[in-house]
């Protein structure tokens, strides 16, 4: 997914020059062997400034304490 979301162009945000470029939030749970959540997730935020430097952000939450609320 990351080499994908390096392959994103900025200029792709809209048709208008004042659009804001694309911002991605990909977030998955960690699962063991038999398919079972691991008590983890991971998040991948992906944005660009309006100069196009793009910025990378990784996290990790322990679960069920994940401070975005995640249901389980």
């Amino acid at each position: 997914m990351e080499r994908a979301i390096e392959d994103l162009d900025p200029a792709d945000g809209g048709d208008d020059e004042t659009d804001a470029p694309p911002e991605i939030t990909i977030r998955g749970f960690l699962v063991d062997a038999d398919g079972e959540c691991a008590g983890q997730a991971r998040e991948l935020r992906v944005s660009h400034s309006p100069d196009g430097t793009r910025s990378v952000e990784r996290e990790t939450f322990d679960l069920p304490n994940d401070r975005r609320g995640a249901e389980e």
